[in-house]
């Protein structure tokens, strides 16, 4: 069944170039389309023998879209197979059997696809743009990465609007938007279209959204896939921001000003500590390794002073586990940092690194678009790792001028640390031992605590 802007294409291929065909089809069926597209000559990008062989690809076609490419010429031909019509990475409660259940036989470029109805269609492309926000527009901007929003597909929902605009049933959009548990993110990407397009959608019928926004649900423990959509937790607090921001800081990746992240981790600036003559945190966990000696156990120490922290781990009955070369950073010891500011957080991982029996210290961040590991020594980091007879310390200097602070501008300093703990039997990561909020993901900044500066 073809998807999206498709059966669109006698009025919108003359306005805007086409980037791919989308097609919906049952997950049991996916192997006869694939095989079907590869005796066409298109290329699989996604879906390799091996995955077909060994069933890897179910889990893939779970999460994301399979694509096929073709050259005809200096033309390059795409084709998107789904087998969820909104649901990457299974977010949102729908399946394809519902939408092909409401498809029908139409005509289209001398071929006879199935077609969803308009009303259909149009939930359809808008959640198929909304599903990309909580992974890479949010997770982007609030890591202070570039950010990108595909215009092309604001311009299919406002050409399709104004196109069947008056013949469209908009209380069949609503309901079928109930069914799907996505009125509020519907309604948000209707605001964001009158933003940048002018009154494509009626005040009526965003006003029958707003009536019935608790019909929204986002599987957020789903969501995260290849280190992407770290802060699915907050998003339902940040879709408000699409109705308060300007075309121009949307499309800046700005979401995230509203609101002000530092209160999302400390609600009351009453609960900031002074820094005084320094404010220090401690934590102390037990280990275990399955067949490891008793007793293992790591301490942990952050002290905030005028100008940056002192952080300490140390680790009893187990020995430094180090980074070679070969491998995940985050397998081997370490302490990971995370500082929420205003409009952004700034993350650092440190990794004990050894080489001819000597310690160093690599640094990389997820604020770095790509990942760019650095020798930690410098002007503004200092450390020192040293064996004891049943473990070793770990103790790292930091200024805030490394973690993008600046006392002078900023009087809030949000924080937590973890100790990275590798298993030494396995050298595999076992976990992320934190100063605060143990229980939750690292990411997850709520109730942190706070420092007042100056």
């Amino acid at each position: 069944m073809a998807l999206g802007h498709a059966p669109q294409s006698r009025f919108v291929y003359s306005l805007r170039q086409s980037n791919d065909i989308d097609c919906l089809v049952e997950e049991k069926n996916f192997l006869k389309l694939h095989d079907f597209i590869l005796q066409l000559g298109y290329e699989s990008e996604s879906i390799s023998r091996d995955d077909i062989t060994n069933g890897i690809y179910r889990e893939k076609i779970d999460n994301e879209h399979s694509c096929y490419k073709k050259m005809i010429g200096n033309i390059a031909l795409s084709i998107e197979v789904h087998c969820y019509a909104i649901n990457a990475g299974k977010t949102f409660a729908e399946s394809a059997d519902f939408f092909i259940e409401q498809s029908e036989p139409g005509d289209l470029l001398e071929l006879k696809p199935y077609l969803l109805k308009t009303e259909y269609n149009l939930v359809f492309l808008m959640m198929h743009f909304f599903k990309h926000l909580p992974v890479y527009y949010l997770h982007n901007s609030i890591l202070g990465h570039p950010v990108k929003i595909n215009l092309s597909n604001l311009c299919d929902i406002a050409l399709m609007v104004k196109k069947y605009g008056q013949a469209i049933d908009w209380e069949t959009v609503r309901d079928l938007s109930k069914k799907l548990m996505v009125v509020s993110y519907v309604e948000a990407v209707a605001h964001l279209v009158n933003k940048i397009f002018g009154p494509v959608f009626d005040g009526r019928f965003l006003n029958m959204l707003e009536e019935c926004s608790d019909y929204s649900r986002l599987n957020k423990i789903k969501y995260e896939r290849y280190g992407m959509g770290k802060f699915m937790w907050l998003f339902d607090e940040l879709v408000i921001s699409l109705k308060q921001l300007s075309p121009f800081d949307i499309l800046e990746g700005k979401l995230s000003r509203i609101p002000d992240l530092r209160r999302v981790a400390v609600g009351n600036t009453n609960d900031l500590v002074r820094i005084g003559d320094g404010v220090v945190f401690t934590k102390e966990f037990s280990l275990g390794f399955g067949n490891a000696e008793e007793g293992a156990a790591a301490h942990l120490m952050a002290k905030i002073y005028d100008k940056g922290m002192d952080v300490c781990l140390k680790v009893d009955h187990k020995r430094c586990c180090v980074y070679t070369g070969e491998g995940d950073l985050f397998d081997k010891d370490g302490i990971e940092i995370l500082v929420v500011k205003k409009c952004c957080i700034i993350h650092k991982m440190y990794t004990i690194s050894g080489e001819e029996e000597k310690y160093g210290l690599i640094v990389t961040s997820q604020n770095d678009e790509q990942e760019t590991k650095r020798n930690a020594d410098n002007e503004f980091v200092k450390y020192e790792i040293n064996d004891h007879l049943d473990g070793f310390t770990f103790r790292l200097w930091i200024s805030f001028q490394a973690l993008s602070i600046l006392p002078e501008e900023e009087d809030e300093f949000i924080f937590n640390v973890g100790g990275l703990i590798s298993n030494p039997f396995t050298e595999k990561f076992t976990g992320n031992y934190k100063l605060f909020d143990n229980q939750g993901d690292f990411f997850h900044f709520r109730n942190l605590p706070g420092v007042r500066l100056g």
